[in-house]
């Protein structure tokens, strides 16, 4: 089997596996393919044409990965069978670009310098652009250099990609681990570990200038201001930007490289070298060779003439292994090298007896110039026009064009697919059908044989103009409320199949299936009953904390038809079951996404366009860094709270900008509630632990023998059927608690679907109103709503009320509370410079100190505030739900260390009392 059609498939490791079922998400994050490793939380990562684990260590190709999935295994017994599967699946694949042109940068893979994110730089303004400064903090956020070198880099060296005019594209960055450059000189380490990162500007929003990026960055042609002022010179092609830069020195060539690697040669427009000399002086190494070669033949019909150079023997006494033309100029003047690449011997592969990638010959005598074969009317013989074809008749679907620009299909797999129209490409067209239908379709020549490509496509933008395509419309997996004439009817969608509806004006989005067991008998109340008593046996503060968790639970994968989404806090201190509870309860009973240290955005992109519910582990937000990443996933569950809350909008780097609505419902789990914001209470629902006086193992056994997969689905199932139900007497629950304690709607909402669906799903029955008006008060009494307002509360209240005589002018008295927000938010008053700093003397004398980001800092010790609030007011207000820090070193100007608890900044917010 020719290694040119197998290396064809590598790069199309990610479709492979998303055709198999197996979920990438965009930034390449997934779980691990390896049988043995099960990965809960996705720690695999999928590249150009590899899947990396890094628990397992192992790098895994495209074959591999058939195997894996398959139960083949990777052993050479079943290669054969793995690459018929993976032809199978994707189809006829050639890396040949049917044009007759130069090929091009994919468009799918890299950003393209023709769009309009990316902008060339003049010389100065990349100078101010691209500082090392700037560079040296974007590169830590490339889990390749911090997975190699870790954080602490310095630049060893930089190239810059000019294009035809001399503007800046590209800057290439050689970036080494700190000191290991002084470390290698004097032999500590044995080897010099190393990173090219390239980089390249994107347009600024507002009056921002323009924004450094690394991540998509586009396979630019190095060189090409050098070809524009010499239009007539040979060229020189080196593989790599320090060979490149080496290379300039040889008199009589005008040297040229690409950026990326030897793997991303054939990304790069090489159109400039049309009708030119071309010499090639690979990398002395197998890779080195075989790109050179691969590329030898990409070229040779489009160049005047071109040769792959054998690498000079003598470069091997510098470097042993892969030396390439730096190595050259050390054993050779620039003189010299010059003549050798006019008269030096090509590289033979039989010679060396090292297979290389080979391209088919092109057939002179079947082909004109322009790709056709010479047939009359170039070969159009059975090709279409956008209307002869009737939609039964195309195995894809054509959704239309959307508002981004982007035109989305259905493929074969009726898998989602979007492409520009612009720039689509034979492997975009094998997304949507096999090659046999398009080759069926659009044959090249008059005997069928081959596909001719640009009619196929022209074809494909003829039939999808004029379609307009609404992005709202696509769902994804979850449970869909849809209104309609006759009533509202409720859909669930589990990534291949859907229960429910019909829903005839949206596309469901087909994804790895996750069941919920609807399909199956509904759980009878013996099992309810029995797993009702399981999770009693838990350490829940109060019967209604159990009640509020398991109906969270059985809500949470129907959330996104529910007109309300409840979130959940569960507490406790370690030890009391907080991660039993997820275990044996949660994640039994509500499949969504588990996460720990998460940020909003990787929750959207994880998403996307699911309903699912979202559990975020360890939801601490001590230091400030970890609170705002939790503001921000709080902000992500007030959206998701319900359909009437306002959409979410996010810039992209072509200034556009996103909405997103979310439906998700979400739980937190931390030793103690870490929302900051009055407005996250009322949508909130505090579920407390406490260690257990039982045993743990009689505890777990009894989860483990209630909460089965069997029993789980069948509550999901019964949920299910009385969804409807649950919904509508949602609303009757929501009156009688606001009625009951005069919370505000929105926690009245909340309490309230989260009671109906208790007494349905685990009391069997809803309550009458006498029911419900008995029951409610022994909720409330067992633990009040106002139980926020504890003890720290009253002693911050208490504290802030007090009043003080300001220092050094007794005769002027303020309140602690007007102190602390005016030195928090700087106000200025009849005398700033000398009352503001009265106003800190006062505050000293009581422990207390306002720091530079507005937080208030309490001393852990003041006989003042212990003669105040009580000798053990530091214990007391540890407990605060704002306190963030509670023994940190603070040292106020000109005053002593002293141990505080810091508290949010979010407590002195607000104008200063009058």
């Amino acid at each position: 089997m020719p290694n040119d059609d197998l290396a064809a498939y590598r790069p199309r490791i990610r479709d492979f596996l998303s055709r198999l079922g197996v979920e990438v998400a965009p930034d390449g994050t997934m779980r691990c393919i390896n049988p043995d490793h099960p990965d809960e939380h996705p720690s695999a990562h999928c590249y150009d044409t590899n899947v990396y684990c890094p628990v397992c260590g192992v790098s895994w190709d495209i074959w591999d990965a058939c195997g894996l999935i398959k139960g083949m295994g990777t052993g050479k017994s079943t290669f054969r069978e793995r690459v018929k599967i993976v032809k199978e699946t994707l189809g006829d694949f050639s890396g040949a670009d049917d044009r007759g042109t130069v090929p091009r940068t994919d468009t799918r893979k890299q950003a393209s310098p023709s769009a309009p994110s990316f902008i060339p730089l003049s010389v100065d303004e990349a100078k101010s652009v691209y500082t090392a400064k700037r560079l040296l903090e974007l590169a830590p956020f490339s889990p390749a250099v911090t997975r190699q070198l870790g954080t602490d880099l310095e630049i060893a060296g930089s190239w810059t990609c000019k294009d035809e005019s001399g503007r800046v594209e590209i800057l290439s960055v050689r970036f080494e681990r700190k000191g290991d450059r002084e470390r290698f000189q004097r032999k500590e380490i044995e080897r010099l570990d190393k990173i090219v990162l390239g980089f390249w500007a994107s347009a600024g929003t507002g009056d921002h200038g323009p924004t450094v990026r690394f991540k998509g960055c586009p396979v630019r042609l190095f060189g090409r201001d050098l070809l524009a002022a010499r239009p007539d010179a040979p060229v020189l092609i080196v593989e790599g930007e320090k060979c490149w830069k080496a290379a300039q020195e040889i008199p009589g060539y005008v040297p040229v490289t690409w950026n990326g690697g030897a793997k991303k040669a054939r990304l790069a427009d090489w159109s400039p070298l049309v009708g030119r000399q071309v010499v090639i002086y690979p990398d002395d190494d197998r890779p080195g060779l075989e790109s050179a070669e691969s590329l030898r033949h990409t070229l040779q019909s489009h160049v005047q003439s071109v040769r792959v150079l054998q690498p000079l023997p003598d470069a091997r006494k510098i470097k042993p292994q892969a030396a390439d033309i730096v190595e050259a100029l050390q054993v050779r003047s620039p003189q010299e090298m010059a003549e050798y690449l006019g008269n030096g011997p090509e590289f033979a592969a039989e010679a060396r007896g090292e297979p290389v990638r080979q391209q088919p010959a092109r057939n002179e005598n079947a082909q004109s110039d322009d790709g056709h074969d010479g047939s009359e009317g170039g070969g159009r013989g059975g090709s279409h026009d956008a209307g002869d074809l009737t939609p039964d008749a195309i195995p894809f679907r054509i959704l239309g064009t959307a508002d981004d620009g982007l035109t989305y299909f259905l493929d074969r797999s009726e898998r989602m697919q979007t492409f520009r129209l612009g720039s689509l490409t034979k492997t975009n067209l094998q997304l949507l059908a096999s090659i046999d239908w398009w080759e069926g379709m659009f044959p090249k020549n008059s005997r069928g044989q081959g596909l001719d490509v640009d009619r196929a496509i022209d074809w494909l933008i003829e039939a999808s103009n004029g379609k307009a395509f609404d992005i709202g419309s696509i769902r994804g997996r979850g449970c869909w409320r849809i209104a309609g004439a006759s009533g509202t009817t409720y859909l669930y969608h589990d990534g291949t199949s859907t229960y429910g509806g019909p829903d005839p004006d949206r596309v469901y989005q087909r994804k790895t299936r996750l069941d919920l067991g609807l399909d199956g008998n509904p759980a009878v109340a013996e099992t309810r009953a029995r797993m009702w008593a399981a999770a009693s046996a838990l350490s829940f503060e109060t019967p209604a904390d159990c009640a509020r968790l398991l109906a969270w639970s059985v809500l949470a994968p129907f959330c996104g038809a529910l007109p309300v989404r409840p979130a959940v806090f569960l507490t406790g201190q370690s030890g009391s079951g907080k991660s039993t509870v997820l275990q044996y309860v949660v994640k039994r009973m509500a499949r969504g996404l588990y996460v720990t240290n998460v940020t909003e955005a990787g929750i959207r992109q994880e998403l996307q366009l699911d309903c699912l519910p979202v559990v975020v582990e360890e939801a601490e937000s001590g230091e400030e860094e970890s609170r705002m990443r939790m503001r921000n996933v709080f902000a992500l569950m007030r959206q998701s709270f319900s359909d009437d809350s306002p959409r979410i909008l996010k810039g992209t780097t072509q200034g556009r900008s996103i909405s997103y609505v979310a439906r998700s419902m979400f739980l937190y789990a931390a030793i103690q509630p870490g929302y900051e914001r009055e407005a996250d209470a009322n949508r909130i629902a505090v579920v407390d632990m406490r260690k257990p006086e039982n045993n743990w193992a009689e505890i777990r056994a009894g989860l483990a023998c209630a909460f089965t997969e069997e029993s789980c689905a069948g509550v999901r199932a019964f949920t299910w059927a009385h969804l409807a139900e649950i919904i509508e007497q949602a609303e009757r629950f929501s009156v009688a608690v606001h009625d009951r304690t005069g919370m505000d709607t929105r926690y009245s909402l909340m309490e309230g679907i989260l009671w109906a669906a208790h007494w349905r799903v685990w009391k069997n029955a809803f309550p009458t109103d006498e029911q419900l008006a008995e029951w409610l008060p022994t909720v409330y009494a067992s633990k009040p709503v106002e139980r926020a307002e504890d003890d720290s509360e009253s002693m911050i209240q208490r504290l802030m009320d007090e009043v003080m005589p300001l220092f050094d002018a007794p005769t002027k008295r303020y309140t602690v509370e007007h102190l602390l927000r005016t030195l928090a938010r700087g106000y200025d008053t009849e005398d700033p410079a000398a009352d503001l700093a009265k106003y800190r003397k006062t505050l000293n004398t009581l422990g207390l100190y306002v720091d530079s980001k507005g937080q208030m800092c309490v001393a852990v010790r003041n006989h003042h505030l212990g003669r105040m609030l009580g000798a053990q007011y530091s214990r007391v207000l540890a407990r605060h739900l704002l306190c963030l820090k509670k023994g940190e070193t603070v040292t106020p100007p000109g005053e002593t260390s002293r141990r505080c608890m810091v508290f949010s900044a979010g407590l002195l917010e607000g104008d200063p009392p009058i």
